[in-house]
């Protein structure tokens, strides 16, 4: 039984693919129909309709009148083409570059830390710093990563010295309100 169906299997298969094959035909014949055909360049050329046909032109015509200047060959080196200045003519001297502007003076990079708080006991004062995702406990006159110098703190501000360049900088404190 399976054998059987088979083969009616296989005749369906290619009638449906037959008839796919007519009707994309059937499109295509049909969008050749609806595009508009380009306009065709022109095959004859103009001529004078005012000279009898089969007249030669005067070649005559076709040179060049040459006037009273000199004529430049544009395939000729400029060396070659143009004449020498007169030699009177004192050379230019070659122009001075101006000197390169020094370079800008070094500057301290911005603090690389963020207050997070304080803390006082008596006389002692402890600052909470933040160094990437580090918390970083500081007081007065601490060196922290033997660039920075904890100079000191107020209600406003932290005091640090950028070491390498002497600098003095300020963290701002955000007071809430």
């Amino acid at each position: 039984m399976k054998n059987a169906l088979v083969p009616e299997r296989s005749v369906a298969m290619a009638a449906a693919i037959l008839a796919a094959a007519l009707l994309a035909g059937a499109v295509i014949g049909r969008e050749d129909e609806r595009t508009p055909a380009l306009p065709r360049p022109a095959t004859t050329v103009a001529r004078d309709l005012s000279a009898p046909v089969g007249v030669d032109l005067d070649p005559r015509k076709l040179e060049r009148r040459r006037s009273g200047e000199q004529v430049v060959d544009v395939f000729v080196p400029r060396e070659k083409a143009m004449p020498l200045p007169p030699a009177s003519v004192a050379p230019v001297p070659p122009a001075v570059p101006p000197a390169p502007d020094p370079p800008p003076a070094a500057t301290a990079p911005p603090v690389p830390f963020t207050y997070l708080g304080k803390m006082t006991r008596g006389d002692q004062v402890i600052v909470y710093l933040l160094k990437d995702q580090e918390m970083v406990l500081a007081g007065p006159g601490m060196t922290l990563e033997g660039a920075y110098r904890l100079d000191g703190v107020s209600d406003t501000a932290v005091r640090f010295v950028y070491l390498p360049l002497g600098t003095r900088q300020l963290l701002d404190i955000e007071r809430s309100p």
